[in-house]
């Protein structure tokens, strides 16, 4: 599932509790961040900064108000 937000989707639940090894969106978004900021700066950085990052991100709008979620 391409979806990283939020995280599970209830394809990615129902297909754990059929079995399924799954993977979510977040894998993808953070492959092309790496591409990306290794194209404009020449430097490639750690997979797993990006993923922590995006991660705290993730549960900062989680917790926010609805109404302030971007």
């Amino acid at each position: 599932d391409l979806v990283y937000n939020p995280r599970p989707t209830r394809l990615l639940r129902d297909a754990a509790a059929a079995g399924c090894a799954t993977i979510d969106g977040l894998e993808m978004l953070v492959a092309q961040a790496i591409r990306q900021f290794a194209w404009w700066t020449g430097v490639t950085p750690a997979a797993d900064t990006l993923r922590r990052a995006a991660e705290r991100r993730l549960e900062d709008m989680a917790a926010a108000p609805a109404g302030d979620r971007s």
